[in-house]
């Protein structure tokens, strides 16, 4: 009887123990990993491209998120412009990632304004939010255009960058 209880006993500790293993320790170091360490996946089809790759002119900008944060980017101009199109990439990309659609966006007349997001490319920070923290480079994305062309501003995201976007436009009040 008493060999029961104890095996019991062994075997619900064991279950207990996996379990805070698998569902708490685990997803927790994972979690850790994908926040602050820089991944980049391979980006074979757009490595090296830049908007002068495809024939547009651009110009590096550099300007700094609300927390201080140094954000890079591609300014691509268009003349005359019906306004700018902020293009967001997706986590563990850059801006690179956004590059081969820059000429849609160019030919229908709009400014394109590439940024790689905190944690991501040549942009500073130690940690990727998955939205939250990324939703501040957007809106500091969106200054930066609406200081640079009048006209409408448009937000393009893919992935965390939609996350990011959505976020954004989900404060925008204008």
């Amino acid at each position: 009887m008493r060999k029961r209880v104890w095996t019991k006993r062994v075997a619900l500790s064991l279950a207990l123990g996996f379990v805070l293993f698998a569902f708490g320790w685990v997803p927790w170091f994972l979690a850790g990993i994908a926040t602050t360490r820089r991944f980049q996946f391979p980006d074979k089809e757009n490595a090296g491209l830049t908007p002068a790759s495809l024939q547009l002119a651009a110009e590096d900008v550099a300007f700094r998120a609300p927390d201080g944060v140094e954000l890079r980017g591609w300014w691509v101009p268009a003349s005359p412009a019906k306004g700018s199109v902020v293009m967001v990439h997706g986590l563990n990309r850059s801006r690179v990632e956004m590059v081969k659609r820059v000429p849609f966006v160019h030919d229908a007349g709009w400014n394109a304004l590439l940024l790689d997001l905190r944690h991501h490319g040549q942009s500073g920070g130690e940690a990727t939010t998955f939205g939250a923290k990324e939703r501040e480079d957007v809106e500091a994305a969106v200054r930066l255009a609406r200081e640079r062309s009048a006209g409408p501003v448009v937000l393009w995201g893919v992935s965390l960058g939609g996350a990011a976007v959505v976020f954004a436009a989900a404060k925008d009040e204008a």
